[in-house]
């Protein structure tokens, strides 16, 4: 190394609306919560699927509002809930100790961040585990 590292975020960036006047905002103008996660990238893979898919709509704008809502629900809670487990270093610690027990929680977490799946694929032992150590 060859200094201090040092990182930035979350952010936590929402645009007002992502979609009006013949304007679609994508990625990481669409807003976004971690750069880290690479958040962004997945999220704009996904809303640039959504805003083909409404261009064949009555209503593109209103359409792609409502994917965009859709796709930036989960990553939203995940940042939510990676925020909460690291405002106190006793979470933390909880949290990466529960890892032990369940290491496929983090896989599952970064697939509900992603839009692989949603969060009933992380079962009631793995959330057991994230919050309490054990």
């Amino acid at each position: 190394m060859v200094g201090h590292v040092t990182a930035v975020g979350p952010f936590r960036y929402r645009a007002t609306t992502v979609a009006a006047d013949g304007v679609f905002l994508v990625g990481d103008a669409a807003g976004f919560s971690d750069p880290i996660t690479g958040e962004g990238l997945a999220a704009a893979f996904r809303q640039a699927r959504a805003f083909a898919a409404s261009l064949d709509r009555p209503s593109p704008a209103r359409s792609y509002r409502i994917a965009h809502r859709q796709i930036a629900r989960d990553p939203r809670r995940v940042a939510a809930l990676l925020l909460y487990l690291r405002a106190k270093p006793a979470r933390v610690r909880r949290g990466v100790r529960g890892l032990e027990y369940a290491p496929q929680a983090m896989t599952k977490l970064l697939g509900v961040n992603f839009g692989y799946w949603g969060f009933g694929r992380i079962t009631p032992r793995e959330w057991f585990a994230l919050f309490s150590g054990r």
